[in-house]
């Protein structure tokens, strides 16, 4: 049966030095709330980001059927 160890791995930093906790530290409730908070509303506004381009992208600029603007509608009286 596999059981654990009696003493704690050592965790280190990113510069090398020991960590407290012994192992990595749990998060707490409202910071890994806060973090899902923060990934849900970074892929949305990426997924709204892209449908948004998705949607112009099939409007022709420049292209196709002139359109109607003030200067054209009017007339000239000769």
């Amino acid at each position: 049966m596999n059981e654990r160890p009696e003493t704690t791995p050592t965790v280190f930093d990113p510069y090398g030095e020991t960590l407290a906790c012994g192992s990595a530290c749990p998060l707490e409730a409202g910071e890994s709330r806060a973090r899902r908070a923060a990934i849900v509303l970074f892929w949305s506004l990426a997924l709204l980001l892209v449908a948004g381009r998705v949607y112009v992208a099939g409007e022709p600029f420049g292209q196709g059927t002139p359109r109607l603007t003030a200067s054209a509608a009017t007339t000239t009286i000769r």
